[in-house]
């Protein structure tokens, strides 16, 4: 599965996911989970079925009414679960009637309806057909439809905000941060635990906070065999495109905490490096000023490899 975890401020939201991607016994650490240009004014990431939620979202692509100049969260929270909702019903359908030759319509009435009344159906096909549409467990026959979200932050006006939609809801996430997925457990500790010092979160800084963000990634990439890949990092000020965070500096950002953590990089240029990666700083820019000088350069290249140090 994956973790999207978004969070705002006063005047800047942003989305930090995971690369993890599975399927068919494999794993990819590649994956594209954004939706950074479809809904200009929001900023989008998607956990689940990858397949099921790109083509959720084609088939909105191709409403010739689909095109807005400017979308806010709550809009395209209800985009996103109307298509899911949608595409999930059909392709149930499409399930039920090739192995059954009935419809969603005719399990959730108990019978297929047909022009002359009802054709009789054998009791426990039916029966089994209702269990598999009520199974919410991990294993339940449609969970691949259902375990879907699109997570979507952007601005009401000047009011940051963030939404979620799967095919069953569509709703608001109240706090200024947010989890969603397989990870979710762990990046919400982590991110509760942060927070719980931070006597205004709508003060916090962009770097503090997107720094409190990969680090509930990181948390959930520890303990979740589901969660992997170098964080990607994006944000977006009122009123101004999104920033995207080049892939290098991703991982930079994530090695100068996991450094500063265990106290192999000092606090004041870990900061300082955080902070210059937000605002635009290059891998090349930033990396000397946290390696080259550093009397603990040795220990931390061999923690960021792997060894205990």
């Amino acid at each position: 599965m994956t973790v999207i975890i978004p969070g705002y401020n006063k005047n800047t939201v942003a989305i930090v996911p995971d690369r993890m991607q599975s399927g068919n016994g494999r794993k990819n650490l590649n994956a594209n989970k954004l939706y950074i240009e479809e809904f200009p004014g929001t900023i989008s990431g998607m956990t689940g079925n990858g397949n099921f939620i790109r083509e959720a979202i084609d088939l909105v692509k191709e409403d010739p009414n689909f095109r807005k100049s400017e979308y806010t969260p709550r809009i395209v929270s209800r985009i996103g679960y109307d298509a899911f909702k949608d595409l999930k019903n059909l392709m149930i359908n499409d399930d039920l009637i090739s192995k059954y030759g009935f419809t969603i319509e005719d399990v959730v009435r108990g019978y297929k309806k047909t022009e002359n009344g009802k054709d009789e159906v054998d009791p426990e096909i039916m029966k089994g057909a209702q269990r598999s549409l009520s199974d919410e467990s991990d294993r339940g026959p449609f969970q691949g439809f259902l375990n879907n979200g699109l997570v979507t932050v952007g601005f009401n006006g000047k009011t940051p905000e963030m939404y979620i939609a799967t095919p069953l809801s569509t709703q608001k996430i109240s706090a200024p941060y947010g989890a969603v997925g397989s990870g979710a457990d762990l990046a919400s500790h982590s991110l509760a635990e942060f927070y719980e010092t931070v006597s205004n979160p709508m003060e916090l800084s962009t770097t503090k906070m997107i720094e409190a963000l990969v680090r509930a990634k990181l948390l959930a990439e520890k303990y979740n065999g589901g969660v992997g890949g170098v964080s990607e990092i994006v944000y977006m000020k009122h009123g101004q495109k999104p920033t995207i965070i080049g892939e290098k500096e991703c991982l930079l950002f994530e090695e100068i905490i996991k450094g500063k953590k265990i106290e192999l990089i000092g606090k004041r240029i870990a900061n300082r490096g955080l902070d210059d990666i937000i605002k635009g700083a290059t891998f090349e820019e930033v990396e000397p000023t946290i390696f080259d000088e550093n009397p603990k350069r040795i220990k931390l290249e061999l923690f960021l490899r792997g060894y205990r140090v």
